[in-house]
């Protein structure tokens, strides 16, 4: 009984990995075919050329997450901000406590609800979304997540071979 158990928890073990490596391929495979979003960039551009940029402070609200065993923790802040007498936000994600009581946020004039704390920053991070790095990462998701599916299914034809075998 207790070996059944653990067969069944190793099954489900794999399942859930053999789903995290395709979503893992799907996710960095769209990007790199999808590739970056020139708009965004060129937003990120005018805000530096701009120079616009305002102090926001912080919410007394935040969200903890932690991330697996290992309890790494991650908080979810938001910012607020005012630009011509309208309230805007924007959230920052981060692994450290307490957070900075203020930051200094980058913005585009023509519409400031389009916001960054650092624009360069927000302008790698486009341009990596269809660097070849994503499309080697979707092959390496695929392919492990391929070999975990067939280490699952194989054992399962050998079995029924066997059967077969011991029936003749």
């Amino acid at each position: 009984m207790i070996e059944l158990y653990y067969k069944i928890k190793g099954a489900l073990v794999q399942i859930v990995l053999i789903m995290l490596c395709f979503v893992g391929a799907k996710s960095c495979g769209t990007n790199y075919f999808n590739g970056n979003d020139p708009e965004k960039i060129a937003q990120y551009e005018q805000m530096i050329k701009d120079n616009s940029f305002v102090d926001a402070t912080i919410q007394d609200e935040y969200t903890e997450t932690s991330i697996g065993r290992e309890a790494i923790k991650t908080y979810t802040f938001t910012y607020d901000y005012k630009i011509n007498g309208s309230d805007y936000s924007i959230k920052k994600v981060t692994s450290s406590f307490p957070p900075q009581a203020q930051i200094k946020v980058f913005y585009l004039k023509e519409n400031p609800s389009i916001s960054t704390e650092d624009p360069k920053e927000s302008i790698e991070e486009e341009k990596e979304k269809s660097s070849f790095t994503s499309l080697i990462m979707a092959l390496i998701f695929g392919i492990v997540g391929l070999l975990l599916l067939a280490s699952l299914i194989l054992p399962l034809f050998s079995k029924k071979t066997k059967e077969i075998e011991h029936e003749e």
